[in-house]
Protein backbone atom coordinates (compact mmCIF):
# COMPACT_ATOMS: atom_id res chain seq x y z
CA UNK A 1 0.00 0.00 0.00
CA UNK A 2 1.20 3.58 -0.51
CA UNK A 3 2.11 5.71 2.10
CA UNK A 4 0.23 8.49 0.08
CA UNK A 5 -3.32 6.83 0.20
CA UNK A 6 -5.80 9.74 1.16
CA UNK A 7 -9.08 8.41 2.27
CA UNK A 8 -11.95 11.28 2.13
CA UNK A 9 -15.76 11.06 3.42
CA UNK A 10 -17.82 13.57 1.87
CA UNK A 11 -20.76 15.40 2.84
CA UNK A 12 -22.97 12.95 1.15
CA UNK A 13 -21.10 9.53 2.97
CA UNK A 14 -19.05 8.39 -0.07
CA UNK A 15 -15.73 7.36 0.65
CA UNK A 16 -13.31 8.66 -1.59
CA UNK A 17 -9.41 6.86 -1.63
CA UNK A 18 -7.19 8.90 -3.33
CA UNK A 19 -3.25 8.86 -4.15
CA UNK A 20 -2.46 12.28 -2.57
CA UNK A 21 0.97 12.23 -5.29
CA UNK A 22 -1.55 12.37 -8.36
CA UNK A 23 -3.12 14.80 -6.94
CA UNK A 24 -2.47 18.26 -9.08
CA UNK A 25 -0.45 20.35 -6.92
CA UNK A 26 -0.90 24.76 -7.99
CA UNK A 27 0.02 27.72 -5.52
CA UNK A 28 -3.26 29.45 -6.33
CA UNK A 29 -7.58 28.26 -6.84
CA UNK A 30 -7.99 25.84 -9.85
CA UNK A 31 -10.80 27.46 -11.72
CA UNK A 32 -13.54 25.61 -10.68
CA UNK A 33 -12.63 26.92 -6.74
CA UNK A 34 -13.07 30.06 -7.64
CA UNK A 35 -16.45 29.81 -9.08
CA UNK A 36 -17.32 27.80 -5.71
CA UNK A 37 -15.45 30.48 -3.43
CA UNK A 38 -18.13 32.72 -5.55
CA UNK A 39 -21.33 30.88 -5.09
CA UNK A 40 -19.88 30.44 -1.53
CA UNK A 41 -19.69 34.11 -0.79
CA UNK A 42 -22.68 35.09 -2.32
CA UNK A 43 -24.83 32.96 0.35
CA UNK A 44 -25.87 29.75 -1.67
CA UNK A 45 -25.82 27.31 0.32
CA UNK A 46 -25.54 24.02 -2.41
CA UNK A 47 -21.84 24.13 -2.51
CA UNK A 48 -19.15 23.35 0.23
CA UNK A 49 -15.55 23.42 -0.06
CA UNK A 50 -13.81 21.24 2.23
CA UNK A 51 -9.68 21.53 3.49
CA UNK A 52 -7.87 18.71 5.15
CA UNK A 53 -3.90 18.94 5.82
CA UNK A 54 -2.21 15.94 4.27
CA UNK A 55 0.81 14.57 5.58
CA UNK A 56 3.09 15.66 3.29
CA UNK A 57 1.80 19.29 4.55
CA UNK A 58 0.07 20.15 1.15
CA UNK A 59 -3.71 20.90 1.34
CA UNK A 60 -6.34 18.70 -0.33
CA UNK A 61 -9.25 20.50 -1.26
CA UNK A 62 -12.49 18.96 -2.01
CA UNK A 63 -15.63 20.46 -3.07
CA UNK A 64 -19.07 19.04 -2.54
CA UNK A 65 -22.50 20.23 -4.22
CA UNK A 66 -25.90 19.73 -3.58
CA UNK A 67 -27.47 18.31 -6.65
CA UNK A 68 -31.00 19.42 -5.36
CA UNK A 69 -29.79 22.80 -5.27
CA UNK A 70 -29.54 24.86 -8.57
CA UNK A 71 -25.76 26.21 -7.86
CA UNK A 72 -25.13 22.57 -7.18
CA UNK A 73 -26.81 21.63 -10.30
CA UNK A 74 -25.35 24.03 -12.28
CA UNK A 75 -21.71 23.34 -10.84
CA UNK A 76 -21.97 20.09 -11.91
CA UNK A 77 -22.80 20.77 -15.12
CA UNK A 78 -20.05 23.21 -15.48
CA UNK A 79 -17.45 20.52 -15.09
CA UNK A 80 -18.75 18.66 -18.30
CA UNK A 81 -18.28 21.79 -20.10
CA UNK A 82 -15.03 23.33 -21.73
CA UNK A 83 -13.27 25.25 -19.78
CA UNK A 84 -12.50 27.91 -21.98
CA UNK A 85 -16.48 28.55 -22.12
CA UNK A 86 -16.98 29.43 -18.82
CA UNK A 87 -18.17 32.29 -16.86
CA UNK A 88 -16.20 34.66 -14.72
CA UNK A 89 -16.96 33.79 -11.07
CA UNK A 90 -18.85 36.93 -10.78
CA UNK A 91 -21.15 36.10 -14.29
CA UNK A 92 -21.55 32.33 -13.18
CA UNK A 93 -23.14 33.83 -9.48
CA UNK A 94 -25.36 36.49 -11.70
CA UNK A 95 -26.61 33.37 -13.59
CA UNK A 96 -27.55 31.21 -10.46
CA UNK A 97 -29.27 34.77 -8.86
CA UNK A 98 -30.88 34.98 -12.25
CA UNK A 99 -32.29 32.08 -12.13
CA UNK A 100 -33.99 31.91 -8.60
CA UNK A 101 -35.51 35.14 -9.02
CA UNK A 102 -36.91 33.89 -12.47
CA UNK A 103 -37.48 30.28 -11.13
CA UNK A 104 -38.72 30.71 -6.74
CA UNK A 105 -38.82 34.28 -6.23
CA UNK A 106 -34.94 35.03 -5.06
CA UNK A 107 -34.83 32.15 -2.73
CA UNK A 108 -31.50 30.78 -1.43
Amino acid sequence: MKKSLLAYLDRGDGIHLVDSEKLPHTDGLAPIMQIAVAIINAGYKGVVIDSHRMANGRYFQALNVDLSTLEGRFLKLLELTNRSAWPSPEEFVQIIRAEYESDQGGRK
